[in-house]
C-alpha cells in the first residue's frame, strides 16, 4: 500500500526515524557535505539531522508523495522538495556528493536499477548510503503489531504478509547490495535506537494511524478485533505490571560505499 497521512505516519514511525537519523548521519558522512540528497525524504527525518549536523551543506529531499513533501517542508530548515521516483531521478550526472536514504529500500522494486540512478546523480568519489530496519529481529515496536495481530486475526495476517516488500535480511546482503553497484571502500553498521514510552496509550494511539502498512492493518480490522489487539500488546509489552513508562529498542543496518 501506499503510505498514508504524512502526519499519521510521522505520529507512529517519525519519532524513531528521527533518533535513527542522528547516527546514521554519523555513519554515512565521514566528511561534511556540501550538496546532499535525501532519496525518499518522506517526512524530513533524514534532513532535519542533516541540518543539525551540517548547517552549511545544500540539501535536497525527493519523494514521490507531495503530501509528505509538503509536511517535510514545515519541519525542516531551507531545503529544495522534488517529488518524484527514485528509479528516474530529475538530477543531473554527478549533481551531489552525498546520496542517503533513510528506510526506503524495502519499498523499492527495482532495487539494482535504484541504486544504479542513485550512484549516476552521485559525483565520483562520492558517498552513498543507505538504512533499513532489521526487518527480521530488530523492530519491536512493529513486530509487537503484527505478532497480535496474527493471535487476532490469523487468516487477515497472512493475507497481509502475502503483499509485503522484500527487504535485506543481513548486513552482508546490503554489502553485496552495494559491491554489485560498483561502490568501493563498502563499510556497514548496526544502529541501534531506544524510545521510552509515557505509558501503553503513548505507544498504542499512533498505531491506530492507518498510515503504514502495519498501522493500515490494524486499522482494517473489527472493532472487537483492534480491542483485542490491544489487550494482546498491553501484556506483552507491560506484562503484569500497571500502566506507566517502558522502552522499546530498535535495530536498523546501515551500509556505505563510494562511487568509482
Amino acid at each position: 500500500m501506499p503510505y498514508g497521512n504524512a502526519a499519521g505516519y510521522d505520529g507512529y514511525m517519525g519519532r524513531w526515524s528521527l533518533k535513527l537519523a542522528r547516527s546514521f548521519v554519523r555513519f554515512a558522512c565521514p566528511e561534511p557535505p556540501e550538496a546532499a540528497l535525501d532519496v525518499g525524504c518522506g517526512t524530513g527525518s533524514l534532513l532535519r539531522a542533516m541540518a543539525a549536523e551540517f548547517p552549511d551543506c545544500r540539501l535536497f529531499g525527493l519523494d514521490p508523495s507531495v503530501d509528505y513533501l509538503v509536511f517535510a517542508g514545515t519541519k525542516t530548515g531551507p531545503a529544495i522538495f522534488v517529488a518524484a521516483e527514485v528509479e528516474a531521478l530529475p538530477f543531473a550526472q554527478g549533481a551531489f556528493d552525498h546520496c542517503l536514504s533513510l528506510l526506503v529500500l524495502q519499498d523499492i522494486r527495482d532495487q539494482a536499477g535504484a541504486l544504479r540512478e542513485i550512484c549516476r546523480v552521485t559525483c565520483r568519489g562520492g558517498i552513498v548510503a543507505a538504512c533499513q530496519w532489521d526487518f527480521a529481529h530488530g523492530m519491536p515496536m512493529i513486530s509487537a503489531v503484527h505478532q497480535a495481530v496474527e493471535a487476532v486475526a490469523p487468516e487477515l495476517y497472512r493475507s497481509s504478509r502475502s503483499k509485503a516488500g522484500r527487504a535485506f535480511a543481513t548486513l552482508a546482503e546490503l554489502r553485496l547490495h552495494w559491491a554489485s553497484g560498483g561502490l568501493r571502500e563498502i563499510a556497514t553498521a548496526e544502529l541501534p535506537v531506544t524510545l521510552r514510552f509515557a505509558d501503553f496509550t503513548d505507544f498504542w494511539l499512533p498505531v491506530l494511524s492507518a498510515s503504514t502498512p502495519t498501522t493500515a492493518l490494524v486499522a482494517s480490522l473489527p472493532a472487537d478485533a483492534r480491542d483485542a489487539v490491544s489487550l494482546h500488546l498491553r501484556r506483552v509489552l507491560l506484562g503484569s505490571r500497571p500502566d506507566g513508562s517502558f522502552s522499546l529498542t530498535a535495530h536498523a543496518f546501515a551500509v556505505r560505499g563510494r562511487t568509482g
